[in-house]
């Protein structure tokens, strides 16, 4: 049952609800056998055989009322008693204070967390344990319970070790007996309270790792490509008035690694842009024409590696795509010449499904092994290609801007030898 320590500290020594009870009981006992005796004393100075009827309907009626009232007392109690073991196992803390501020109940969690045993926070202050409630602070808190009814604050609780926890609180003004109490719920946030902070960390953190990567980005695109392309740019005319062939083998090395120089850095640079975007605009545009757009600044390349295309362009092929996607097939397809034998074809076809177009585009070359089909999507994964030339960004950036879009890019085997690539990109915008 209740513990008395709830009441004590007003004069109650029992529970309010269980005294009524009790009282009530002791009352109707009284009355019933005082008036029994009134009705049974007139009846037989009346009419004596009545007045034995009555006493058996009077008995009988008065062991029925008593059995009902002692049920009634026993579901009640059980009732507290459910209500009771609830509070006291409560997980968070549970305190009812009186208007001056005072402990008149607290749970067994409240007196754990707080390291206090119950005889010891009874009859304490809450200023005791939060030193930041002074009275001009519990008379506001008292005000805005009053006037909302509900109160939910963030404060600190002091534990008797001296050590402070973030403590979440929840209180409300409760009536009882004509007196106002303070029912609080607190309920231990320091672990969310470490998360937050960690996370707060975290993200100033990263928010200086973006502007470093912006920074990098900037000297990519700036401090490093204008050099290097001064040095290909002198190396290329040096190759043209130089005679000596050993020395022209020197200069063209040095155009080569200023060449590689700053597509690694346009790549990079391409790579960092695409990767910082969230949302990109879409409009209409017609697929084949783009492929066939990006077909014509590789035809010198083609020709050099003697490869052929197999491509039919096809009316129509309209989707919901941003300029950027031609950067998806320039990517492709510059692998696809990069790893392709000589002789050998490139097999480009468009086809239509139910809300979006297929892009295949099909090589010859040397393949790519099951467990490497996903990593070649990542930044840098480029399998150690020996002697082909190169970032490892081009997939990468491909896969970012295929995300941006919605869409899906993904590889297969070809099955007489090579690799098959496909792009699915949605006709009006959703997959």
């Amino acid at each position: 049952m209740l513990k008395q320590t709830w009441f004590s500290l007003h004069g109650l020594s029992k529970p309010v609800g269980r005294t009524r009870n009790i009282a009530l009981a002791i009352f109707v006992g009284v009355t019933t056998s005082v008036v029994y005796l009134m009705v049974d004393t007139l009846l037989h100075d009346l009419y004596h055989p009545l007045a034995d009827v009555f006493s058996r309907v009077i008995v009988g009626l008065s062991g029925l009322f008593i059995t009902l009232f002692i049920f009634k007392l026993k579901y009640d109690e059980r009732r507290f008693e459910f209500a009771h073991n609830a509070v006291e196992n409560a997980g968070d803390g549970v305190f009812w204070l009186n208007i001056s501020g005072q402990i008149i109940y607290a749970n067994d969690s409240a007196c754990n967390y707080l390291g206090y045993s119950r005889e010891e926070l009874i009859g304490k202050f809450i200023s005791k344990i939060d030193p930041s409630i002074v009275e001009e602070k519990l008379n506001g808190f008292l005000r805005e319970l009053k006037h909302k009814g509900l109160l939910r604050i963030e404060t600190m609780h002091r534990s008797k070790s001296g050590s402070v926890s973030d403590v979440e609180l929840v209180a409300r003004l409760i009536s009882l007996e004509g007196e106002s109490y303070v029912c609080a719920i607190a309920r231990d946030i320091s672990d969310r309270k470490r998360a937050e902070l960690a996370t707060k960390t975290y993200a100033e953190k990263l928010k200086e790792s973006n502007r470093l990567k912006d920074l990098f980005t900037d000297i990519l695109r700036h401090d490093l490509i204008n050099p290097a392309s001064a040095v290909k740019s002198s190396s290329e005319l040096l190759a043209k008035i130089e005679g000596d062939e050993t020395k022209k083998k020197i200069i063209d090395g040095i155009f080569q690694s200023s060449t590689r120089i700053i597509d690694m850095c346009e790549s990079a640079s391409r790579y960092a842009k695409v990767a910082s975007v969230e949302r990109i605009e879409l409009g209409y545009y017609d697929l084949s024409a783009i492929i066939s757009d990006v077909l014509k600044d590789f035809e010198n390349q083609l020709v050099m590696k003697g490869l052929k295309v197999e491509y039919t362009p096809r009316c129509g092929c309209t989707a919901s795509v941003n300029p950027l996607i031609s950067d998806v097939f320039v990517n492709i397809i510059s692998n696809a010449i990069k790893y392709s034998h000589e002789g050998k074809s490139i097999e480009i076809s468009i086809s239509e499904k139910e809300k979006s177009w297929l892009v295949s585009i099909k090589d010859y070359g040397e393949g790519i092994l099951n467990h490497d089909k996903q990593r070649i999507f990542t930044r840098f994964e480029r399998l150690g290609k020996e002697g082909v030339k190169g970032t490892g960004l081009g997939l990468a950036i491909a896969k970012q801007i295929v995300d941006l879009h919605g869409g899906k890019i993904w590889v297969e085997d070809n099955p007489i030898g090579g690799s098959i690539f496909f792009v699915e990109l949605s006709k009006s915008g959703q997959i």
